[in-house]
């Protein structure tokens, strides 16, 4: 499984957990710390920065901005990606679990079809977004899919485009933590 993420740099074992979801945010937070990986504290910079994308689609008031963050589920395509941006640039990052709730109009999640309007493959798409960022990072990046079979088509265009992609929550977690466990404790 590490091979997934092989040429991604190990800074650290502090890990950004991110979704759509509150619940699915502390349910990921309550997986730490394990494996001697914590949760990563976002730099002011990066608090103002996440502040301001969220404040540009109405939703900065609904939380506070730490991690686990939760971007409720009107954050949209464009927002998404731009929160994962800012968050794999924070120095005090070492890796991220992306793990969005696809059930929400918000989000482009499914293949193109006649019975929705709905269209992953677009330019632009949270989908499309995180495989760029995932193979432009130096950081380890992983999502988590955790839903049922109708959103298989992007469990399978995440995992075309070489981007780890986890079913369950606390298996991601848990994997992205001995990862980092692993590495730091056999780099020099």
């Amino acid at each position: 499984g590490f091979s997934l993420l092989e040429g991604k740099e190990v800074g650290g074992t502090r890990i950004a957990l991110i979704s759509n979801a509150g619940f699915e945010s502390v349910a990921m937070a309550d997986l730490f710390p394990t494996e001697g990986a914590k949760l990563a504290v976002f730099s002011p910079s990066t608090i103002t920065s996440l502040e301001k994308i969220l404040a540009a689609v109405g939703v900065a008031h609904l939380q506070d901005i730490r991690n686990p963050l939760d971007l409720t589920p009107l954050a949209d395509d464009k927002v998404f990606a731009q929160v994962v941006e800012t968050v794999l640039a924070d120095e005090g990052v070492d890796a991220v679990l992306v793990s969005p709730v696809p059930m929400t109009t918000a989000l482009q999640t499914l293949p193109a079809s006649n019975q929705h309007s709905e269209d992953f493959h677009r330019e632009g798409t949270f989908a499309q977004r995180l495989v760029d960022l995932f193979h432009q990072s130096r950081k380890p990046l992983i999502v988590n899919l955790d839903a049922g079979d109708l959103y298989q088509p992007l469990v399978n265009f995440f995992q075309t485009a070489g981007v780890p992609v986890f079913r369950k929550a606390d298996e991601a977690a848990r994997f992205l933590q001995q990862y980092l466990s692993f590495w730091t404790r056999h780099l020099p």
